[in-house]
């Protein structure tokens, strides 16, 4: 039993260390100097399996726009928050600032699908 809880506790300070990782060298300094805390907080994921079908039709349908403008407007139409862009993006492996707003959010995931693709083209047509 003893060895169980162990492998728990590891795997858990594991997680803790993935998300230190994700910290600005501010914020690492702020804590060393005692300006901030560290608040852990255990918030359940609920991702809907029919948001990722839902993703693969939108990366299907980006897939096949001629340009980057045709893929920004497809999205703007789409209307979605940051959040749901931020899943999008996650299900792309897109990696996202905490301080991107959603327009450049968007030109990281237009230049994954559309531009990775048209410069691809450019490259193969000279």
């Amino acid at each position: 039993m003893k060895n169980k809880y162990n492998i728990l506790i590891s795997d858990l300070f594991l997680k803790i260390s993935q998300e230190i990782v994700k910290f600005s060298d501010e914020d690492i300094r702020n804590l060393l100097e005692g300006k901030a805390d560290i608040i852990l907080q255990i918030k359940t994921k609920k991702q809907d399996t029919k948001d990722n079908l839902n993703f693969e039709t939108i990366d299907q349908e980006l897939s096949k726009m001629s340009s980057r403008e045709d893929g920004f407007d497809y999205l703007k139409k789409k209307n979605f928050k940051r959040s749901k862009l931020i899943l999008f993006a996650n299900f792309l492996d897109i990696t996202i600032k905490r301080t991107d707003k959603n327009e450049q959010i968007m030109d990281k995931i237009i230049e994954a699908i559309i531009g990775y693709r048209l410069r691809s083209e450019a490259i193969q047509k000279a």
